[in-house]
């Protein structure tokens, strides 16, 4: 599935994308998106932007996130995404909350080379390696528009060294993802090709291989939930906007 492939299956679900998602994850997504939150929150820099950030979720738990850890949100974050109806409803969502949100395509941001001091992906990276083949595309996207400190926060499924635990994943998002999906927005078909992607995507330590071809000079990355889920945090050298050092 390309780039518009993509964007065309998003736009009929974003109303109850985010229903469906706790259904099908039990909950736990909000959990693996707070600790990714969390994660990026930790590190220096005031320039932010939630990538693929479809309806909101990360964006919003990064504003708590820094409320909790930092004293208050950063002076800029920007949600950006390739879909209308993501952006939408991640507006509409955000109420009072204070955000900037854009449409555009994670392989060609809008955004000058060095103008950001931290950028998430949260559970898109599916999604962003069928659109264009790999990953190594939307990473080297990324290393550009980061400033010399600044760094990356992905949080993703992947896949558990356990076979048990592996194979027990597979069968759950084969059975649950269109059921989710049909009852709670009534499409099973985009819930089937997001099984599949489950399915067919890397486990951690390849990720981690992507993120150093990009360019990406440290990284290092924590697996949740018994190895369903991974958080890869990639830095670009040097020192982060406002002094903190990487």
């Amino acid at each position: 599935m390309n780039v518009a492939g993509i964007e065309r299956m998003y736009e009929g679900i974003a109303p109850a994308y985010e229903r469906a998602n706790r259904l099908f994850t039990l909950g736990l997504d909000k959990r693996w998106r707070r600790v990714a939150a969390d994660t990026a929150a930790d590190g220096g820099g005031e320039r932010w932007v939630d990538l693929c950030c479809g309806t909101g979720d990360l964006a919003r738990a990064l504003i708590a996130a820094a409320g909790r850890r930092r004293g208050g949100a950063p002076a800029f974050l920007a949600g950006i995404d390739l879909s209308r109806p993501m952006i939408d409803e991640a507006r509409r969502r955000a109420g009072t909350e204070r955000a900037a949100w854009m449409i555009a395509e994670a392989g060609a941001l809008p955004l000058a080379a060095g103008s950001v001091d931290l950028v998430t992906i949260g559970f898109a990276l599916r999604n962003l390696c069928t659109a264009y083949g790999s990953l190594c595309p939307v990473f080297a996207e990324v290393r550009r528009v980061l400033a010399p400190g600044g760094r990356l926060v992905t949080v993703e499924t992947s896949r558990p060294a356990s076979r048990v635990v592996d194979g027990a994943m597979q069968l759950y998002a084969r059975t649950a993802a269109a059921a989710a999906g049909r009852l709670v927005s009534g499409e099973a078909g985009p819930y089937r090709y997001l099984a599949r992607s489950v399915a067919d995507f890397h486990g951690p330590a390849a990720v981690e291989g992507m993120l150093f071809e990009a360019g990406f000079e440290t990284v290092a990355w924590r697996t949740l939930t018994l190895g369903v889920v991974a958080v890869h945090v990639a830095t670009v050298a040097g020192a982060v906007h406002g002094g903190e050092t990487a």
